[in-house]
């Protein structure tokens, strides 16, 4: 077992502090890569910490941010959410994992829809024209396994999930698959974990690249209070460079802040509240030239029978 955390610490160290690199030699890709909604996250908990996650991924939401912490997970979870992203846009997804503690299996899909109207100014008058509309789907299939440490609380979780990605643009559409592999690192006597996942990898889907993205973390996680901080290179732009908290009030309430810088800063906040098994989150996210965002979650917990 000794082999596969010094090769865990090795594939870390790189992924960590050279991701820029990393990409830039992986896939050279100038300009802007195909169905952007693939970068944006859904789960209001993950979002209120301004999507710093890599390290935590200790819920259903690992889906989105590493598949390889579905393992964290005890029993069973759903969770539906809702996004009310800028203007008109809105996304709904419903995500489901199924863990035994040693092995586990997620599924998700998400559904994104913009409908719009094409416009033209005629004499200073505004005339609207034919409808535009766009929606985009996700299916993802995720499994992950825990190889804990006999020696002490260590453990390393390797986790991939299989997506399908459609794209429909005024009933043209187009489709591809691709795939996501993470590593999981957690020493649950001193609360400090790592985690590190390349997303997205797979073909071109209408003659661009998909957003290839590899995401690196470190966090700490205790009863009371969790954090990490996360690196994320994309393939079409700039490193970017965030940290997220959260902070448990008591067991019914907690909070969550957190922050991305990528050139320009930008934060988020949210809240959680619990009462098991039905658990509540909520995230709220301004951007300064596009407006406000917003996350709203459901999920309801089953925990093993002992």
């Amino acid at each position: 077992m000794k082999i596969y955390f010094r090769l865990f610490y090795i594939i870390y160290s790189v992924l960590f502090f050279n991701a820029g690199l990393f990409a830039e030699e992986l896939v050279r890709t100038a300009g802007i890569s195909a169905v952007p909604f693939l970068k944006i996250g859904y789960t209001a908990r993950a979002q209120g910490m301004a999507g710093n996650f890599t390290a935590i991924s200790d819920d259903v939401s690992a889906l989105e941010y590493n598949p390889a912490g579905l393992s964290n997970v005890q029993g069973s979870q759903y969770s539906f959410s809702q996004a009310l992203i800028y203007g008109d846009i809105s996304a709904n997804t419903v995500l489901a994992v199924f863990s035994s503690g040693e092995n586990a299996l997620g599924f998700g899909i998400t559904n994104l829809g913009i409908s719009d109207f094409q416009r033209s100014v005629v004499n200073d008058v505004i005339t609207e024209g034919t409808a535009i509309s766009l929606r985009d789907t996700l299916v993802v299939l995720g499994y992950s396994h825990n190889m804990p440490y006999r020696e002490d609380s260590r453990s390393i979780k390797i986790g991939v999930s299989v997506k399908y990605i459609n794209e429909e643009l005024n009933k043209n559409s187009a489709s591809v698959a691709a795939f996501d592999a993470g590593l999981y690192y957690r020493n649950s006597r001193s609360g400090n974990t790592s985690g590190i996942v390349v997303q997205n990898i797979g073909s071109k889907i209408r003659g661009s690249l998909l957003p290839f993205t590899i995401r690196a973390g470190t966090g700490f996680m205790s009863k009371g209070y969790n954090s990490s901080f996360d690196i994320v290179q994309e393939n079409d732009s700039k490193m970017k460079l965030g940290l997220g908290f959260e902070v448990s009030a008591n067991k019914y309430i907690a909070f969550r802040f957190g922050g991305v810088y990528q050139q320009t800063s930008s934060l988020s906040a949210g809240f959680g509240l619990n009462f098991s098994p039905v658990k509540l989150d909520y995230a709220y996210i301004p951007h300064s030239d596009l407006g406000l965002s917003h996350r709203v979650t459901f999920q309801i917990d089953f925990l093993p029978k002992n």
